[in-house]
């Protein structure tokens, strides 16, 4: 019986040949697991009666040397006491090992079941190596027939460790992934085709959208409100030249009066408007005039009296710019400063009322934004052929051929 369930577990596979398409991959690996599976199931109906049997010869032959008599009665009970320690530890390795053997119920605990005997057994016969030895010199012939027991028992598990079923379901269980992997990937492609489309869709959106913009920004400088607005951007210019050189006049000549000021500011109570006049000299001229004209009056008089001492050509240079600081020149400079100002204004606001600059910027800034659409777009659709040109579907497809034939089948897909 044991011969024919190794035949039965051991009989090599009759050459199969499958053409599938790739829709038709996963039932067919489901329906090959069942077909294994019944057949496994089937093969072990017949090999645990084997098992059980040897089980109990296992137990009958412990039992036997349990009950085991000395046939020489005159060993010396030390020798005795020593065997008996011996007989004892041989019996509970041996007892608690087989206990420990549950045998499988299905295909899928073959793996654990035949794990299970290499370890243990490995740690049984390091256990049993020395007591088995020390009985063998009093009940040689019930040992070894435990150590037979143990070697049927062993030989039923190389038996089922052979099983070729058992085998192919590991082999369909890595199938099952490469196929689970296969489809992974063929999802993640058709999501980066559909993104794909969808970015150069956009793309092509965006670049229409900047061939209008474009368009609306020609046509917006072609017409003649923008040409209104570059003759009113040209006044605009002059007016703030006119307005510079008279804050340069204005400067200069109040720069003239440096050599003095350190000193006046120290001796007199305008030491913060002389800061002031150095820091916005424009201000002082349009809202502190009067205060101006007197602080120039006490500079001219320190200078004359000596309180301020100058050089003769720091000194002249500071007189005449009190001399040309007048009640008159103040005015002079502040009129032609809120004359600059107002023209500026009003300027200003007449190339704001024809709406031709805010249009133009409006139009500017989209374009402006979009080309950037475009460019990270672009980057996008970029990476995505990247990722689509590192896919390779067919070598999923050979290496699932190729596993295939452990199997004993050779597939061809269409």
């Amino acid at each position: 019986m044991l011969e024919f369930l190794r035949r039965l577990f051991r009989t090599p596979p009759e050459p199969v040949t499958a053409t599938l398409t790739r829709d038709e991959l996963r039932g067919w690996l489901d329906a090959e697991r069942r077909r294994r599976q019944d057949a496994i199931a089937a093969a072990l109906n017949d090999w645990l009666p084997e098992w059980k049997r040897a089980v109990r010869g296992s137990q009958d032959a412990i039992d036997t040397l349990t009950n085991a008599e000395l046939s020489n009665q005159k060993v010396p009970e030390k020798h005795k006491q020593f065997m008996e320690g011996n007989r004892r530890e041989f019996l509970r390795r041996v007892s608690t090992f087989i206990e420990t053997l549950e045998p499988p119920s299905g295909a899928d605990e073959i793996p654990s079941f035949i794990e299970h005997w290499n370890k243990e057994s490995a740690v049984l016969v390091k256990g049993i190596g020395r007591p088995s030895s020390i009985l063998n010199e009093f009940f040689e012939a019930d040992v070894r027939a435990v150590q037979r027991s143990l070697a049927a028992l062993e030989g039923l598990c190389k038996t089922l460790e052979g099983q070729r079923e058992a085998q192919s379901l590991s082999i369909i269980a890595r199938l099952t992934t490469m196929l689970d992997a296969r489809d992974d990937t063929a999802k993640k492609t058709r999501a980066l085709e559909g993104s794909r489309a969808a970015l150069e869709g956009q793309v092509t959106l965006a670049t229409q959208r900047r061939v209008t913009l474009n368009d609306n920004i020609r046509t917006t400088e072609a017409s003649p409100d923008h040409a209104a607005v570059m003759t009113l951007r040209d006044k605009l210019i002059a007016t703030q030249d006119e307005f510079r050189a008279i804050k340069t006049r204005i400067v200069t000549v109040l720069q003239d009066l440096n050599d003095a000021l350190p000193r006046y500011a120290r001796i007199s109570p305008h030491a913060k408007f002389i800061a002031l006049l150095d820091a916005s000299p424009l201000e002082v001229i349009m809202e502190r005039g009067p205060v101006l004209l007197d602080v120039i009056a006490d500079i001219r008089h320190s200078v004359e009296k000596g309180t301020i001492e100058l050089k003769d050509k720091k000194r002249e240079k500071v007189l005449h710019a009190c001399t040309l600081v007048s009640a008159q020149w103040i005015d002079t400079a502040r009129q032609d400063l809120v004359r600059a100002r107002e023209q500026e204004r009003a300027l200003l606001s007449q190339i704001s009322a024809t709406g031709v600059v805010e249009k133009l910027a409006l139009l500017r800034r989209e374009a402006e934004g979009n080309d950037e659409t475009i460019k990270r777009l672009q980057d996008e659709l970029a990476e995505a052929g990247a990722k689509m040109g590192r896919v390779d579907l067919a070598s999923y497809d050979q290496e699932f051929i190729k596993a295939a034939r452990e199997l004993g089948v050779t597939i061809t897909l269409v």
